[in-house]
């Protein structure tokens, strides 16, 4: 006897594109869109940066001044194709016990949504903009991120400080906060940390509102929420 009821798949969350800026091209517009950006001018010219916090130097009367260079940074992204498809027979189809076609249908949309976040989490962890955790100076190796570094609020704390430190500015739709985006093991010590566990219990909100008895637990203190997937990129220590 079989059942008719085929069993629940579970896939990772996929959370990679939630945030992302999407743009279409049009038809017959190439495979490739150019995003370009005017890079801030600071009030002391190309020379100053927010860091220094220089200051304008005051204007001669009558005299123009130097002009100062513009900058613009172009980002290309480029389409490509991704697919995989599956072989059934016109047997299968009409005489398998299960409905076949549908349960192709469903699994194939899964692996293309998972597919597509790992495509995105590749161009995210390629970046050269990194901070690391501890004392490490890279991912890997000797001197690289390695045991007894975890996930700690003063980690995320450090991250925060350093995207402040360069104007970046919270997510709106996730209540203005930073977004941190982590693995199963690294929610594990996380949520180990009593630096945080101490803020919730002493600090937060009595009752079951609490984060320490949310499912969800992603609110963290000073302005940080955090999700969890497996479809996270992990490095080799």
């Amino acid at each position: 006897t079989f059942s008719k009821r085929l069993l629940t798949r579970y896939r990772a969350e996929t959370l990679y594109n939630r945030w992302g800026r999407k743009e279409p091209i049009g038809l017959h517009g190439g495979k490739s869109i150019s995003f370009r950006q005017l890079t801030p001018i600071w009030s002391a010219g190309t020379a100053g940066s927010t860091a220094a916090g220089s200051a304008p130097s005051a204007l001669t009367e009558g005299t123009p001044g130097a002009a100062i260079d513009a900058t613009w940074r172009e980002v290309l992204a480029t389409v490509n194709q991704y697919g995989q498809y599956l072989q059934i027979t016109d047997m299968l189809e009409l005489q398998a016990m299960d409905k076949v076609l549908p349960a192709y249908t469903e699994a194939l949309a899964e692996s293309m949504r998972d597919g597509l976040d790992l495509v995105t989490r590749d161009i995210l962890v390629g970046g050269t903009v990194v901070q690391y955790a501890s004392i490490a100076a890279t991912r890997g190796g000797a001197s690289g991120v390695g045991s007894g570094m975890y996930l700690t609020l003063a980690e995320l704390r450090e991250g925060v400080r350093t995207l402040k430190r360069n104007n970046a500015r919270p997510v709106r739709g996730e209540g203005k906060r930073y977004v941190v985006v982590t693995p199963t093991d690294a929610m594990y010590d996380l949520a180990s940390d009593s630096n945080i566990t101490n803020i919730l219990q002493y600090a937060g909100a009595r009752g079951p509102s609490n984060e320490l008895f949310d499912v969800a637990y992603h609110d963290l203190p000073f302005g940080i929420r955090i999700y969890e997937t497996t479809n996270c990129r992990i490095f080799a220590s």
